[in-house]
């Protein structure tokens, strides 16, 4: 696996996305829903628990996101 490389700006569509802070090297999973980003989510989280933090609009405006998608996830990532 390449370098995975994060950007500035809003994702192409709603979903989840590998995200970091600018000020950090630690990588989380958050939601997007077109307008916010929800809260972190480790990748041990169950669905129920990211789903939870994915209710909670994230205040940061330093969020950088990756279009990085696990291989062999089993669901691919497609525009809604």
């Amino acid at each position: 696996m390449g370098k995975i490389i994060f950007k500035a700006g809003n994702p192409p569509h709603i979903g989840w996305w590998l995200t970091k802070r600018r000020s950090s090297t630690f990588d989380f999973w958050r939601w997007w829903d077109g307008m916010h980003w929800g809260g972190p989510s480790m990748p041990t989280d169950t669905a129920e628990l990211a789903a939870e933090w994915a209710r909670y609009p994230t205040p940061v405006k330093t969020i950088l996101w990756s279009d990085y998608y696990p291989p062999g996830a089993r669901v691919a990532r497609r525009a809604p």
